[in-house]
């Protein structure tokens, strides 16, 4: 890991919570946390997913939609009638929508080959329309499903899926729906929430074996190359005699068997 990629890493780790919640969700800390302790990667932001309502009338088009209702948990349909009811549409113009936001993830990569096992690992788990894109400080970013801004001069990855829902429920204080096929939006809302935790726990082992994997092969490949780079740097002179032979020929078949162990 260089330097710049360590200082970048500590401050951005060491600096305040920007999302409006504040904080990592529960739901994804252990993958946050074990991506955070690797020296090739580190978080920006995230999201582990959610169930949102939100009003989006002309005033907040130009503000930014207000949020009604926001969780990271499955609903009951208690608490989106309670999110629907009349006094609080009469606060807002235009539509209302009832949303599944899936995982996001932002990941700074030290290198080319950090982002590239990530965005395999990410399409293998069920995040396919996962890409790549670079900027001119040489840093690799791996980012996750929602669209966010994109810091500027680094090398983006996008891991994303197609896995979403939004219907509008309500138009100008008025109800469009009913409430069983509000109930329905619902059901189908938490199916989707639960399968998307499901993926992000995939995500993590997946991710948990592929480093382990590579570190491993790493390891391997350096105990090759030191290996013959001894018998390379052999003279002649040190040559064993004939009496050693078979003394010598044990010791480098345990000294080869060594490095798979």
């Amino acid at each position: 890991m260089c330097a710049d990629f360590a200082e970048d890493k500590a401050r951005v780790l060491g600096g305040v919570d920007l999302s409006r919640k504040g904080s990592v969700d529960a739901a994804i800390l252990p993958l946050v946390g074990y991506l955070n302790r690797l020296d090739c990667y580190y978080s920006t932001s995230s999201c582990s997913g959610r169930l949102v309502l939100f009003a989006e009338g002309e005033e907040q088009r130009k503000k930014g939609c207000s949020w009604l209702l926001v969780s990271h948990d499955p609903l009951e349909p208690a608490q989106l009638e309670e999110a629907l009811r009349c006094e609080r549409l009469g606060e807002h113009t235009g539509y209302v929508y009832f949303k599944f936001e899936p995982f996001v993830l932002h990941v700074m990569c030290a290198t080319l080959s950090d982002a590239r096992l990530m965005l395999q690992t990410a399409v293998a788990s069920g995040f396919r329309n996962s890409g790549l894109s670079c900027g001119k400080k040489e840093r690799w970013m791996v980012a996750g499903e929602r669209e966010e801004a994109q810091i500027s001069h680094v090398f983006s990855q996008l891991v994303r899926s197609t896995h979403s829902l939004e219907v509008p429920l309500a138009h100008d204080n008025t109800l469009l729906t009913t409430t069983e096929y509000r109930r329905h939006v619902v059901d189908i809302g938490n199916a989707k929430l639960r399968e998307n935790l499901q993926r992000v726990d995939r995500f993590h082992r997946e991710l948990t074996g592929a480093i382990e994997r590579r570190d491993r092969d790493i390891n391997i490949e350096k105990k090759i190359k030191s290996y013959t780079g001894r018998r390379k740097t052999t003279k002649p002179s040190d040559s064993p005699q004939p009496s050693q032979l078979i003394e010598n020929e044990s010791d480098t078949d345990d000294e080869i068997a060594t490095l798979f162990s």
